[in-house]
């Protein structure tokens, strides 16, 4: 590594260990003293003894380097000692994700042995409490075979205590960061590391501990940096070093007798490694035959719900059905789980596990789902590759041994298991006592096959949907209602009209409830909405947009109502089956029905049975013949035109087809004969094009009538039978008959479709669809189907709402502006519909920067609503927009006037509440526009509180709740909480992740909201010093914006002034790329913004304080940094934080080269 670049902060490999093995055999990590370099602090004379020397002891050791922004004076984070550890825990977990049960040998200088000490006792706290994962971090504390500490100042520094007053002296000037809080934590008799001393290390017993100590004082201070007392522990290894504290750490021969002293200590840490045994694993070398396997996974993937409730009998019936196992035989219990999909088959199982009585058995969690998915989880459970033949046999074996050996039993779940891994039960142990099976299925016969009664018990458990007392507290939970409202009678009354919708499906009770916690409604409003038109298919369906539509579970939950469904509608279920012949691969038409498809042989042609339509009668039932709708009737027709006799070929194939229906009796292999039907149909060399389109009308036709008039609009089939239709919508919208064709009777579900697709995040499918909704209705307004345009106007404003998500602004503003001339034609220009529209313009006019245009559609809106009452929401979402713009602009205290303003009309709206979408939304911006203020406690208090009640009401993984992250990330950056910062910024990119990387995430997905938490990171990396990585998510920042804005859009100039703040802080070949371009973006700013914008100031501020660490410009530096102090003391006010810095920047340009804001 060339020690002319810079190394950043974190985990840097300087040596990989693997001459001799495939994998290093122990990690050696060595942590930098206070203020150092993590790279520099262990070279001397142009060697890093880390890097060159010690492999030549040590060769089979990957050797790392560790280190974080410790400095203590400058522009510094202000972060205290265990922020350090848990940074330092983090990032050990992320080095050692490979092999985490490796042995691990630390290195400490100084400062870096207390970050050592912090990170351990982090560790034992989490496992006590469980508020970290313990498999995944006990094992760090499980492997430390030893450390090294290199004059660690475990009860302080008398230094630490002098140089604390020369450091307020210096602080009180104002001119300078400090980081008083890692100083004082190191003065001699600190009670932190009092603490530290007397509690860690007996914890840690199995470590070994070497203390080294310096014996000559310091050049400078004439005195001991850190004493003999102070260094060494009680119980640890002594070793004196002929060095003062600085030159503890920097080798640059073999030779060095302190470095034969330090190589040595380590050396015999590496040997006890070599010789101990860690977590049962073998470490003389690399697994090899005759060493015992070692659990590596296979534990379940999900967990217990935090409001499973009820299902009592079930679980009585698992635990007595496993009582007695089959001690006569000696082999495995089996015992089933059998239920429709969305029945909560996995829950129950997971349920069985936390109450088992056998708690201490083993829990190994299969994925059923076809044999390569079972056989892949099974032998992950060891470890072994899947290319291994003998994995199977080996993971089989591991499980009998265990029984032989009178270790722990096992629980072995497989979990939603089908005939298509049916065949992995013979690679199961078949003598293992000791061992139990748990299988979840939805399929009847292979739960009989695999499950016997004996001994009058019960093996195969059936699950029904549950007891509404059960469902009533499963759905109450779920919404996490506040205790005032969920105890109330009349909460729970509407309660029980929600369920009686849902049919008390689980699936459907946990969908509703998410639903209302991301639309945050009252009870009344998601009543109303299961119970409108198109309610229920919204709530069902909101949160499957990424999971693929052949496992959709969406689709599984009406899989469960279909038999119910056909006893009570007979016609009806024949219209859904008709459906099926439109489904394309990845969508089974196994959805319709439990039964599995079996290929049906075409009978001869020589059998020419007459065509009948006898696919609609009933196989198995006396009942006397339902009356078919009319699409049916229209069916028949088609199929049985006589004028098409030159098509004999065509017909006989027709009625081969046909006939084969009239005698199958399995419901999917009907599905399957229309769809060779209608592919025969549409590829057939003989069928005109109007005929192929007839088909597409039929069906459109079809599926109309189920989603609006054919049922009665109260029933639960009708519901039902309508969400049912989603996929049918897509599989028409995608086939390439609709790029030749427009039905017009589409229009309706295609933009449903579209509702559908925007709601759930794939603008582009929703502009597809919208598109297909728009070209029908046009049609439809030119031959006059339709009294006027008002439902085109609707599909082109929901168009260009789609089109806007895409960042497509010129396609989107072409579809308002006609939108907002048809409703002002129809409606009148003060109607609500148009002044949506005008909302929308007004919000696409922000997203471009075209501030006035934005602020005159606002004022409009504002003005025509007046003060009426029945206004006032819509009122409050006007001038909240209003108030953004005018943040935009600079007008920093009107845009403050106006969200408290906002604040107040929401807490007079009856209809919203502290968790709903839109107060939250205000809040945040109340919050920000007191940020910029500079009034930093109330932004962060207020958002605290913000985040807390979106964690209480929403996920992690929320949108509203990593928006809010992101907001407080920001408020505390500018605290300089940047370690803190860091966190919340990361987990608003991926709250359910560690160890990822934020700038591929960012790119990956098409949230742009996750853009904007990148440059917070960015910003935060920046102060941290960590110019490498702040660079590369700058630079995709602004690709992303150059991608989607127009050249001068002043979020692309920001995004440059920060990059080129980055560059300025680099080398000097970087540094030169910063004049152009500040000048260029301050010219920029200049020109659109006006020179005393706050972003203008901001970008003189960056400039001067960029133009005074360079050569030969501080003239010109004290020129633009008064312009930019003078400029914010008018704009912000002489007291405003930003000020301040200003002045300080400016005061202090001769004394210290200080740093960009």
């Amino acid at each position: 590594m060339d020690p002319s670049v810079e190394i950043e902060y974190g985990m840097t490999i300087l040596a990989e260990g693997t001459a001799a093995h495939s994998e290093p055999l122990v990690d050696i990590v060595a942590v930098q003293g206070l203020g150092s370099h993590p790279y520099w602090t262990w070279m001397r004379n142009g060697v890093n003894w880390l890097q060159v020397l010690l492999p030549q002891v040590v060769p089979d050791a990957r050797i790392s380097a560790w280190g974080c922004n410790t400095h203590y004076i400058g522009r510094v984070p202000q972060y205290n000692m265990y922020q350090c550890g848990s940074s330092l825990l983090r990032s050990l977990d992320i080095h050692r994700r490979q092999n985490k049960t490796r042995p691990l040998i630390l290195i400490g200088h100084s400062f870096g042995g207390i970050i050592i000490k912090k990170a351990r006792p982090y560790l034992q706290q989490a496992l006590v409490t469980a508020a970290l994962d313990p498999d995944k971090y006990s094992l760090i504390c499980d492997s430390v075979v030893g450390i090294v500490y290199l004059g660690t100042p475990h009860t302080g520094t008398t230094a630490a205590t002098a140089a604390n007053k020369i450091l307020k002296i210096v602080k009180s000037m104002d001119l300078i960061l400090i980081n008083m809080s890692i100083m004082q934590e190191l003065k001699k008799e600190s009670s932190t590391l009092f603490e530290l001393q007397s509690s860690m290390h007996v914890r840690y017993k199995h470590c070994k501990v070497v203390c080294f100590y310096e014996t000559i004082p310091d050049s400078k201070t004439k005195t001991m940096i850190v004493l003999q007392e102070s260094a060494c522990l009680t119980d640890s290894d002594r070793c004196a070093l002929e060095t003062d504290h600085t030159g503890m750490n920097k080798f640059d021969s073999v030779h060095d007798a302190n470095f034969i002293k330090i190589s040595e200590a380590i050396k015999d840490l590496f040997q006890l490694a070599k010789e101990r045994d860690f977590r049962g694993v073998g470490l003389s070398g690399l697994r090899g035959e005759g060493q015992p396997l070692q659990r590596k996974g296979g534990y379940p993937r999900r967990t217990l719900s935090k409001y499973f409730s009820g299902r009592d009998k079930e679980l009585g019936l698992i635990d007595a059905a496993f009582k007695g196992d089959n001690e006569e035989d000696g082999s495995p219990t089996i015992v089933a789980i059998r239920g429709m999909h969305g029945m909560g088959k996995t829950q129950v199982a997971l349920a069985y596990i936390r109450l088992s009585r056998r708690k201490r058995d083993d829990v190994i969690w299969v994925d059923g789902d076809n044999f390569e998915s079972a056989r892949a989880s099974f032998i992950g459970t060891l470890g072994l590759s899947s290319s291994d033949p003998d994995a199977l046999s080996k993971t089989c074996r591991w499980l009998e041994e265990r029984a032989e050996s009178g270790g722990k039993g096992w629980l072995l779940v497989l979990d939603n298991f089908t005939s298509h891994a049916a065949s992995f039960f013979k690679h199961l142990p078949t003598e293992a006592p000791a061992g139990r099976i748990l299988i979840t299925t939805n399929e009847e016969d292979l739960a009989n096959l695999k499950t016997t009664e004996t001994g009058g018990k019960q093996r195969c458990i059936p699950l029904e949907k549950m007891e509404e007392s059960d469902s009533l507290h499963l759905f109450l939970k779920s919404c996490a209602l506040p205790p005032t409202i969920e105890t109330k009678i009349e909460t729970k009354e509407l309660a029980r009209q929600i369920l009686q919708l849902l049919g008390n499906l689980p699936i459907a009770i946990a969908q509703a409830a998410s639903y209302q916690k991301r639309d945050g409604r009252h009870l009344e409003g998601l009543l109303e909405v299961l119970s409108n038109k198109d309610g229920k298919m919204k709530v069902l369906g909101h949160r499957y947009s990424d999971i693929d539509t052949s496992i959709r579970p969406l689709a599984r939950l009406f899989n469960v109502a279909f038999s119910e469904l056909e006893e009570l509608y007979h016609d009806r279920a024949d219209l859904l089956r008709l459906l099926s012949f439109l489904s394309p691969d990845n969508i089974p038409i196994r959805l319709f029905s439990s039964f599995k498809y079996e290929e049906i042989p075409t009978p001869s042609v020589a059998t020419r049975k007459k065509s009948t339509w006898s696919c609609f009668r009933r196989q198995r039932r006396a009942a006397a013949a339902v009356q078919k709708p009319p699409l049916c009737q229209n069916l028949r027709n088609l199929l049985g035109d006589k004028t098409r006799r030159q098509e004999e070929l065509y017909q006989l194939k027709k009625a081969s087809l046909l006939e084969q229906a009239a005698e199958v009796d399995h419901t999917s292999g009907l599905s399957y004969t229309m769809h060779d039907l209608i592919c025969f149909l549409i590829q057939s060399l003989g069928v005109a094009p109007d005929t192929e389109l007839t088909w597409f009308t039929l069906a459109s036709d079809i599926i109309y009538a189920v989603m609006t008039e054919e049922l009665d609009q109260e029933s639960e089939q009708f519901m039902l039978n309508r969400a049912m239709c989603i996929p049918h919508i897509t599989a028409l919208a995608r086939l390439d008959v609709l790029e030749r064709y427009r039905v017009l009777q589409f229009a309706y579900i295609c933009h449903l479709a579209g509702d559908y697709f925007y709601d759930t995040y794939e603008a582009a499918e929703a502009v597809n669809m919208y598109n297909i909704a728009v070209s029908d209705r046009e049609r439809a307004c030119e031959e006059g189907l339709e009294p006027d345009e008002y439902n085109l106007l609707l599909s082109l404003e929901s168009l260009g709402n789609a089109e806007h998500e895409l960042d497509n602004y010129e396609a989107a503003q072409k579809s308002y502006y006609r939108v907002l001339t048809g409703m002002t034609a129809i409606m009148g220009p003060d109607a609500h519909a148009t002044l949506r529209v005008r909302t929308n313009i007004a919000m696409l006019a922000v997203s471009q920067a075209l501030y006035a245009v934005a602020e005159q559609q606002y004022n409009f809106v504002i003005q025509s609503m007046g003060n009426a009452t029945e206004n006032e929401t819509e009122l409050s979402y006007a001038k909240e927009g209003l108030a953004v713009v005018y943040r935009m602009q600079g007008l920093h205290v009107k845009s403050a006037e106006y969200l408290e303003q906002v604040r107040d009309m929401q807490k007079r709206d009856q209809s919203l509440n502290e968790y709903h979408p839109k107060v939250i939304q205000s809040q945040q911006n109340l919050a920000i526009a007191y940020f910029d203020l500079g009034r930093y406690t109330e932004a962060e208090s207020l958002l605290v509180s913000i985040l807390e009640r979106c964690r209480e009401k929403y996920d992690d993984t929320h949108e509203i709740t990593r928006t809010v992250a992101m907001n407080l990330a920001m408020v505390w950056v500018d605290q300089g909480r940047l370690e803190d910062a860091e966190g919340m910024a990361l987990r608003a990119i991926d709250p359910a992740t560690t160890g990822f990387d934020p700038v591929k995430e960012c790119t990956r997905s098409n949230r742009p909201y996750l853009i904007d938490a990148l440059e917070i990171l960015a910003r935060t990396h920046e102060d941290l010093h960590k110019n490498a990585e702040a660079e590369a998510e700058y630079s995709v920042v602004l690709q992303s914006r150059e991608s989607v804005l127009r050249p001068d859009h002043p979020l692309i100039f920001r995004t440059k002034d920060s990059l080129t703040r980055v560059y300025g802080d680099s080398e000097p070949e970087s540094a030169s790329r910063a004049f152009a371009v500040f000048e260029e973006v301050l010219e920029k700013h200049t020109k659109k913004l006006g020179r005393e914008h706050s972003k203008t100031l901001l970008t003189l501020q960056n400039y001067g304080s960029f133009l005074a660490r360079q050569r030969g410009y501080g003239e010109k530096a004290r020129l633009v940094l008064e312009e930019a102090f003078e400029g914010r003391k008018r704009v912000l006010g002489p007291d405003h934080p930003l000020t301040l810095v200003s002045k300080a920047s400016l005061a202090g340009i001769d004394v210290v080269g200080n740093g960009e804001v």
